[in-house]
């Protein structure tokens, strides 16, 4: 059988294609057709580009009300949705602070007082408008754009008429349609998040997401032994060890609860599972899966 096999590079990141039965041209037109999307999404949610939509509420959306449309307008709606269920351990408004422990540490006060302040009294979202209703509000994608950016592209090759496909974003965030071609599902490793080459868990994939957080040594060397991941209610950051791992239908979802689960920690999560009684949560230490 013969293996369509395509990566290209988007959000920073490696992204791969393996199709099994996919010919050559349809491939690259497929692939084309997804690196145009991504763009585009891109476009209106990179943090990084000044000129993105994203960037312009950040700036302008405490005076005024901003118009937002399609893929953005479902990102903030998911994001106001997900803050809900997961009794606010994911919190896009504090875009502020995200990875930034030093700048809680200088502006602790100012972070208090806007997450002492309700969800609903920071950002309003109808009518396709957003508007920041607190001074130190700033959007951040993370933790949701790449699980839209998968769920796109999901979306765009099962429209391609593709039943069975492997789809990776940098190792961290994996999608399995269908059947392997060789067995039931797409089995995926979880590496260790310190060496070369152990894997602490075998993760089967059949129309699911798999999405992996914490503080890899990979993520140490982008943020450093500070941690990256925010927990809303304390202003701290996790520096623990060990990855979490959540299998979800949905792409988004799985991006989301890795990374609330892990600022929630294991005495709270229970409260945000209560929500997603089909999702499957894998937490590992450096050794094996707890």
């Amino acid at each position: 059988m013969s293996i369509f096999y395509r990566q290209l590079k988007s959000m920073g990141t490696r992204l791969e294609f393996v199709i099994p039965a996919l010919e050559e041209s349809a491939g690259l037109t497929l692939i084309r057709a997804i690196k145009d999307a991504l763009d585009e999404l891109v476009s209106h949610i990179s943090c990084y580009d000044r000129d993105s939509v994203i960037s312009r509420i950040n700036r302008d959306a405490g005076d005024r009300e901003i118009e937002v449309t399609g893929h953005l307008y479902n990102l903030l709606a998911e994001g106001v949705r997900y803050h809900a269920l997961t009794s606010g351990y994911y919190d896009f408004t504090l875009g502020g602070w995200t990875s930034r422990p030093d700048l809680i540490k200088d502006t602790g006060t100012r972070f208090a007082a806007l997450t002492s302040i309700p969800f609903s009294e920071r950002i309003s979202l109808k009518d396709h408008a957003v508007r920041f209703q607190q001074r130190d509000v700033r959007i951040d994608p993370g933790g949701i754009g790449k699980g839209m950016a998968m769920k796109i592209i999901e979306k765009m090759v099962r429209d391609a008429g593709i039943s069975r496909a492997f789809i990776s974003f940098g190792g961290s965030c994996v999608t399995g349609i269908g059947q392997h071609p060789y067995g039931d599902e797409w089995k995926v490793g979880i590496p260790h998040p310190e060496k070369e080459g152990p894997i602490l868990a075998e993760v089967g994939l059949y129309d699911r997401t798999l999405s992996i957080s914490g503080n890899s040594k990979n993520n140490r060397r982008k943020f450093g032994d500070q941690g990256h991941i925010l927990n809303p209610h304390t202003g701290t950051f996790f520096v623990g060890q060990g990855l979490l791992a959540v299998v979800a239908e949905d792409p988004v979802c799985a991006e989301v609860l890795s990374t609330a689960l892990i600022a929630a920690g294991p005495e709270n999560e229970q409260q945000i599972l209560d929500h997603f009684p089909d999702i499957t949560v894998h937490r590992l230490s450096n050794e094996q899966k707890n």
